[in-house]
């Protein structure tokens, strides 16, 4: 008996270690967060509807929380969801994040979206999914796909609750179902008089988070009382210029499948 408690140990990591996938290295990562049951959420929070702006607020404050954690290259929110895609092929030293081990990766990250949709709203949790693609075109088309979802599910927010509004619930469900999006498209023009191509771009095409570099003098990123402890100090200069990064919200994102332009747009984000 004695001996096979000594075991345990051994055992059970190894029970896990079987489990404990990875991810091939140098190839894109896309973490792909959800938020559960969120449309229980808004109504209990009382989001307006088709879209509201403070939930949108969340949703890119925590694609900037999770997108500062992962080190990624970018974030792609819309609705209740969140892309982020990440690559681990800048230079031959580059490691990937958590090393690329897939139930860290997915509960961490879905673990800090939690965190910070948090610091807005309480209750809601979102769950991951995280895998690889071949290579970063692969990974832009990806974003274009997810773009065009976001698209139709704004169309069909748009048109359902304009018509449950006119005709009520019921009523708006009947007259939009097995309809594609170019007809719940012309159904908002005909029934609501809204163009759905002048919604604004943050609805119809979501937002992008990136990372931005800036200079600043150090005694603009350093709290004010580390500066007085470490001035007098030798080679201490607070006025010395660093690079940070910051994240940054795009609210006017162009269509990822777009022209050429637009597209290069997605490709030098992604550094294609």
């Amino acid at each position: 008996m004695r001996r096979c408690i000594v075991d345990l140990p051994d055992r059970f990591k190894a029970y896990e270690q079987v489990w404990d996938q990875r991810m091939p290295r140098r190839l894109p990562v896309i973490i792909r967060l959800d938020g559960n049951s969120f449309s229980d959420l808004t109504d209990k929070i009382g989001c307006s509807k088709p879209f509201d702006h403070g939930f949108m607020s969340a949703m890119v404050d925590s694609a900037s929380g999770v997108l500062a954690y992962t080190g990624g290259l970018l974030a792609y929110t819309c609705s209740d969801e969140i892309s982020i895609v990440m690559r681990n092929d800048n230079t031959v030293d580059t490691e990937p994040f958590l090393g690329n081990r897939v139930q860290k990766l997915a509960s961490l990250c879905a673990a800090r979206a939690t965190y910070e949709f948090g610091k807005w709203y309480d209750g809601g949790i979102f769950d991951c999914r995280v895998f690889i693609v071949p290579d970063i075109q692969e990974a832009a088309n990806y974003l274009i796909w997810r773009q065009l979802d976001c698209w139709g599910n704004a169309v069909t927010s748009q048109a359902f609750w304009g018509l449950a509004a006119k005709y009520g619930k019921k009523t708006a469900m009947k007259m939009l179902h097995g309809r594609g999006t170019n007809e719940r498209q012309e159904i908002c023009f005909q029934e609501l008089g809204i163009n759905c191509n002048d919604m604004e771009t943050r609805w119809k095409r979501g937002v992008v988070v990136k990372r931005v570099n800036y200079e600043a003098s150090v005694r603009e990123v350093v709290p004010a009382g580390r500066i007085a402890e470490l001035e007098g100090k030798p080679g201490f200069d607070p006025d010395k210029v660093v690079v940070r990064s910051k994240m940054e919200a795009d609210m006017n994102i162009p269509r990822f499948d777009g022209d050429e332009t637009e597209r290069k747009w997605l490709m030098d984000v992604l550094g294609g």
